[in-house]
């Protein structure tokens, strides 16, 4: 969702009712990795707009998100089945990532994370050829 959300955007309209899945973001390091991080540049509308989706099942993120957040997600989503986190990364960059999965003070196993250096290998579903 680049921009603010537009005013009056409801997540309970007719436009979103049935949405099932989302993506938030984009893997383009450009990306602000942090919008739905409570902080002076985000937009607190983004985190409640998701979380009011009466219907989403599975979403897809591409950062890391503090632990209060994360549980605001998992609480707010109310039938949220699937949290997946794409994590693009260096190998510097990657065991943050791994460390960060690992040190979650929340366990859930509808948290799934996965990172990758090469978009290619996450993407590919025939393995290396």
């Amino acid at each position: 969702m680049p921009g603010p959300l537009a005013e009056g955007l409801d997540a309970r309209s007719s436009v979103f009712r049935d949405l099932t899945l989302l993506e938030v973001g984009d893997s383009d390091p450009d990306w602000d990795q942090t919008a739905l991080e409570p902080s002076a540049d985000s937009d607190p509308r983004i985190l409640s707009f998701i979380c009011a989706l009466p219907r989403l099942t599975h979403l897809g993120l591409y950062s890391t998100l503090s632990s209060a957040t994360l549980r605001t997600l998992l609480n707010g989503c109310h039938k949220l089945q699937l949290l997946v986190f794409t994590l693009s990364s260096t190998m510097q960059e990657a065991y943050s990532s791994i460390e960060w999965a690992t040190t979650l003070p929340i366990r859930d196993p509808r948290i799934v994370v996965s990172v990758w250096r090469d978009w290619p290998e996450c993407v590919d579903w025939d393995g290396p050829t």
